[in-house]
């Protein structure tokens, strides 16, 4: 009879615990399925004042394969990527997005043909992640993959998540959409704006959410303007797209989701700048000397508890004053991404997790190791002690004052040491003239 009633009693459990677990919304990510995008990133620094069309960078272009399953976890893989450098006075980007276009002079946009075998083959190896109402958990990778692996796979989550039921809001505005909910939010509606603090690979930030339903004019305008775009830029074949296919029939809807990096806890970027004497600037205003703008919009076919997500369009754009000084010539660094749905299908082979992983708890940009080893974790008392002075928690432990920091950008060796000498005389002559003729 104890036997009969442990197992009716487990059985019991796994009734609830799959009633539970079907009642839970997958959001944009339908079980079984596999969805299959088109992924291009670059990233490019220029000074338009000078030139408009001189610009460096690096592009990235791949598809990203993303299986959904049951039990609230995805798994996708990284496919055909590709890497550019970009370098030259004759840069063509797209007038309409920015895009940098894929014919260009040979010697303008180069493939980089030079990356090690192993960062492509841990590049190519599958990741799993554990989502809870569109918003990533955690992920496992292989044990040993590099810091700038991760980082990109940090990047392409960072896109892929959306927490369109304001599950970890923080204000909410009077506009609202009429929707059915998932048990986990216990919210009685849906709200179309609404701002959260969010993680992503640029750092956990007050994100701001507005969800618009677009008129069918306006469908019809963005997918034209879509095909238009890629036949231009040319990352991939428009012909062998089924994502308009898909779509047809179903509602849009523009998810806009906007950083404030005023209002962070954690961010991996920092700025100091110091000045000398004959500055006539206030530099306790950063904002006079660099500012930071990141939007992401998504389109999405369907409802907003069971959507396909079309595409998605990722710009952050950076201004830095290049002297510290308030000149015409600024330093800009425009990035982005893009994501274009090329087809859903049904899940056939599931993608292999490598056998020794780790756990990554967070999307926000992550360091290489120090001499092979993590650089470390601040204390408690250091975390608290930040907290309540900068509002914010730091990500590294301060280096002390007998040891010498740690590089965490790159590793100038004895071999580079010509490239320091050369960036010491450059620095001596700019200093020179400078003080010769401070009018130029």
């Amino acid at each position: 009879n104890i036997l009969a009633k442990m197992k009716f009693l487990a059985a019991l459990l796994l009734v609830v615990a799959s009633v539970h677990s079907n009642s839970l919304n997958h959001y944009g990510w339908t079980p079984g399925k596999e969805f299959v995008f088109q992924y291009q990133s670059q990233v490019l620094n220029g000074i338009p004042e000078i030139s408009q069309s001189h610009w460096s960078g690096i592009k990235m272009n791949a598809k990203v394969h993303i299986q959904s399953y049951n039990d609230h976890t995805i798994r996708f893989r990284i496919a055909e990527p590709e890497f550019f450098t970009i370098n030259g006075e004759n840069v063509r980007l797209s007038e309409e997005t920015g895009r940098v276009l894929r014919e260009q002079e040979s010697e303008v946009v180069k493939v980089e043909e030079s990356l090690p075998e192993e960062f492509k083959r841990y590049l190519r190896e599958p990741v799993l992640v554990h989502m809870k109402s569109g918003v990533v958990e955690s992920f496992l990778v292989a044990k040993a993959e590099p810091t700038s692996v991760t980082n990109i796979k940090k990047a392409i989550l960072s896109q892929i998540q959306m927490d369109v039921a304001g599950t970890r809001r923080s204000q909410i505005e009077s506009n609202h959409i009429q929707l059915p909910v998932s048990e986990e939010g216990n919210l009685s509606e849906q709200v179309s704006f609404f701002t959260t603090m969010e993680d992503s690979v640029q750092g956990e930030c007050l994100t701001e959410y507005t969800i618009h339903k677009l008129p069918q004019f306006k469908i019809n305008e963005l997918e034209e303007a879509w095909r238009m775009e890629e036949l231009k830029v040319k990352d991939f074949n428009v012909n062998k797209s089924e994502a308009k296919t898909v779509c047809e029939g179903k509602p849009y809807f523009l998810i806009t989701k906007t950083k404030n990096f005023e209002q962070c806890k954690r961010t991996p970027f920092f700025q100091m700048m110091t000045r000398d004497s004959i500055a006539n600037t206030d530099m306790s205003m950063p904002n006079e000397h660099m500012t930071v703008m990141s939007t992401t919009n998504t389109f999405v076919c369907g409802e907003l508890n069971e959507f396909i997500v079309r595409k998605v369009s990722h710009k952050r754009i950076s201004e830095n004053s290049i002297t510290g000084y308030n000149t015409e010539e600024r330093s800009v660094g425009p990035s982005q991404v893009t994501m274009s749905l090329l087809k859903v299908e049904t899940i056939s082979t599931r993608f292999t997790v490598p056998m020794t992983t780790r756990i990554v708890k967070s999307l926000i940009f992550e360091f290489p190791l120090v001499n092979g080893r993590p650089a470390g974790e601040p204390t408690q008392e250091v975390v608290q002690r930040t907290e309540e002075i900068l509002g914010m928690r730091p990500i590294l432990p301060m280096p002390t004052l007998t040891e010498a920091p740690a590089n965490v950008i790159i590793d100038l060796n004895k071999e580079n040491m010509p490239i320091m000498h050369l960036i010491n005389e450059q620095i001596k002559l700019m200093a020179r003239v400078i003080y010769e003729s401070p009018e130029s």
